[in-house]
């Protein structure tokens, strides 16, 4: 049981580590924050809105047999759904930020 507790603690502790030194070398290396935000926006939007609800259905699904397929099928599809989102918001910021840069970068 202690053992548990202390390797917990040494993954809890890496893990915080490695976050904040993973923080402080973006914004070291970022000159602007906007970039950063709209990634991280575009990423973490499409998983709470969809992928999210998509694993609670599919998870909802073992608990109710009667409607199982339903379920993972909804399940499923908001997360085929919310990659897809995913992929085009994540490209559409990209491409916005790499504009935006070279934009700045010719004049």
């Amino acid at each position: 049981q202690k053992e548990n507790a202390e390797d917990d603690n040494i993954r809890f502790y890496s893990i915080t580590i490695a976050f904040f030194a993973l923080s402080v070398i973006v914004a070291l290396v970022v000159p602007d924050v906007n970039a950063v935000v709209s990634i991280i926006g575009a990423i973490f939007a499409t998983l709470f809105i969809f992928g999210f609800p998509g694993l609670f259905l599919i998870t909802l699904a073992k608990h109710n047999p009667s409607k199982s397929m339903l379920y993972k099928g909804l399940g499923i599809f908001y997360i085929v759904a919310g990659i897809f989102v995913g992929g085009v918001s994540l490209t559409v910021s990209l491409y916005n930020d790499v504009e935006a840069l070279v934009g700045t970068v010719s004049e």
